[in-house]
């Protein structure tokens, strides 16, 4: 049987307890597990903090990333315009915070990107594009979390597409443009 890491002490692998240990002995392959692993409590608050921080540092560069790389030609043209947008967060365990997102002006369509946190189930984030034509989800990945420290993980933004089966689809330039005509109401499926 393979016991995975808990969520909350990244610095445990995974351990192979041997098949010899009999079923019903709990208790006993437990402590046979924490000892291999040589666990030990985790400062709690400072794993949060790591992850608050983190989670954060994603937020300032996929708006970085959207703003200046992949929407500043058509906000040079004037086609678009895009302001900061600041989100008032209260996750449990993290608490109150600001995390930043995006106002994003296309006519008369107003689209914003706007992020729901980092406590969610099966991610490590979670950020809504949302506008008069719809929802698009975006979540923040990673094969690593949350098995290792939130700084030594390898993140990448996907969109999950729900019908007719989930889907996750990897966030560039041409996936964002696809998500936000939707969103902003300009095409239809």
């Amino acid at each position: 049987m393979v016991i995975q890491s808990l969520p909350l002490n990244p610095q445990w692998e995974a351990q192979q307890l041997p098949d010899a240990l009999p079923h019903g002995q709990g208790v006993k392959a437990l402590q046979e597990v924490l000892r291999r692993a040589g666990a030990r409590p985790v400062d709690r608050q400072q794993w949060l903090q790591q992850r608050r921080e983190g989670w954060l540092g994603k937020l300032t560069e996929l708006c970085h990333t959207i703003e200046h790389n992949w929407l500043a030609p058509m906000v040079a043209e004037g086609q678009l315009q895009i302001n900061p947008l600041k989100v008032a967060l209260n996750e449990q365990l993290i608490g109150s915070y600001e995390a930043p997102g995006l106002l994003i002006e296309i006519g008369t369509s107003v689209v914003r990107l706007e992020p729901k946190g980092t406590m969610v189930i099966g991610a490590a984030g979670r950020v809504d594009l949302q506008g008069p034509g719809g929802l698009a989800t975006l979540i923040l990945n990673s094969q690593d979390f949350p098995q290792k420290p939130f700084p030594a993980c390898q993140f990448n933004w996907q969109f999950v597409a729900r019908s007719p089966r989930i889907q996750l689809i990897p966030l560039n330039a041409d996936s964002f443009a696809d998500a936000l005509l939707q969103v902003a109401g300009l095409i239809t499926d």
